[in-house]
């Protein structure tokens, strides 16, 4: 880690509990979306289930608008594949939001230097705790917000649909809360909720003309 970046942690402890990672670049960091504040067919209402702010410019981290986002993922988890798939379609199925991912890689080596707008399914390693099933971490350009990649960890062999969607929705930018939503701190849901729902097409919102990915 250089002067220029930081990081913000959070995972699964154990069954029911939350911790994440976020890594933040430097103001220098160039714009990664087509507009800075991507209100394209933007609600009123701010979303129920709150994104989180980075501590110093109190700026919401998400991704910018843009092309579908890429995944790849450690081959040794090809068990955890169809629960990772299932979260990733939940979470981009709403037809009022632009949100879209790219249909999951596997690779046998993880990326040296992150694509941009990717994100990476990686297995926990000998520094990750035992406790953690999963954790996410997040790479964004501080001045704006804008996340530039992510790189979640699972344990294959004890991922769950709720911890699968609650690690989404932490790379997504959501923070933890304690209302009927997959971000609960004791995830048990295996599906958005209504507060979800809501939520991703506040921050995610489509275009007038529908197009996902852009």
């Amino acid at each position: 880690m250089n002067a220029r970046t930081g990081c913000l942690l959070l995972a699964v402890v154990v069954v029911t509990g939350c911790g994440r990672s976020m890594l933040e670049e430097g103001d220098d960091a160039p714009p990664l979306g087509q507009d800075q504040q991507p209100l394209c067919g933007a609600t009123e209402q701010p979303p129920q289930v709150p994104l989180t702010r980075d501590v110093q410019s109190d700026q919401p981290v998400r991704w910018p608008r843009g092309p579908c986002l890429t995944v790849t993922y450690d081959a040794r988890l090809a068990s955890a594949l169809p629960v990772i798939d299932a979260a990733l379609a939940q979470w981009s199925a709403p037809t009022c939001t632009w949100l879209c991912f790219e249909k999951p890689v596997a690779v046998t080596e993880a990326p040296a230097s992150p694509a941009l707008r990717s994100i990476h399914f990686r297995g926990p390693g000998p520094d990750d705790q035992p406790e953690y099933l999963t954790l996410s971490n997040i790479t964004f350009t501080q001045k704006t917000g804008e996340i530039r990649f992510a790189v979640p960890m699972v344990r294959p062999e004890r991922l769950t649909a709720p911890q699968s969607l609650h690690v989404m929705g932490h790379v997504l930018g959501f923070g933890s809360t304690d209302t009927d939503s997959v971000l609960n701190v004791q995830p048990t849901r295996a599906t958005l909720s209504a507060l979800d729902l809501q939520s991703v097409c506040a921050v995610y919102p489509v275009c007038a003309d529908g197009q996902k990915g852009r």
